[in-house]
C-alpha cells in the first residue's frame, strides 16, 4: 500500500432480509457506552433458517470486538454475545425520564 492510498475499509456487512424484515448490524467500537438493541441467534444459521430462534437484548454496549459483544442490561445483568450470532444491532435513544407518580 502506498502512503497516498486510503486506509483499508472493509465492506459493510450486507443486510439480510427475512420474514419481511431487514437485518442490519450498525454498531462499531464508537458505539461503546451507547444504549443499544441487539438481536441475536439462539438457534439456527441465520434469520432465513426455518429452525431459527432469536432473542433481543437492550442495554449499554460495554465491549465490541471482532468476535464478541457485551451488553449491560438495566438490571446490571451482563450479556455476552458471539459476533457471528448477531443478526441486527443499532444504537437506540436513552430511556425516557419517568415522572414521579402522584400520591
Amino acid at each position: 500500500m502506498s502512503p497516498d492510498s486510503p486506509p483499508f475499509d472493509p465492506p459493510a456487512r450486507r443486510p439480510q432480509i427475512a420474514h419481511g424484515a431487514r437485518f442490519i448490524v450498525a454498531l462499531t467500537e464508537d458505539s461503546i457506552g451507547e444504549r443499544v438493541s441487539i438481536r441475536y441467534l439462539l438457534r439456527g444459521e441465520g434469520p432465513t433458517d426455518p429452525n431459527v430462534l432469536m432473542t433481543d437484548v437492550l442495554g449499554h454496549l460495554q465491549i465490541w470486538t471482532e468476535t464478541m459483544a457485551e451488553v449491560v442490561k438495566r438490571d446490571g445483568e451482563v450479556i455476552r454475545i458471539e459476533r457471528a450470532k448477531i443478526v441486527a444491532a443499532k444504537v437506540i435513544p436513552p430511556e425516557p425520564k419517568r415522572s414521579r407518580e402522584r400520591a
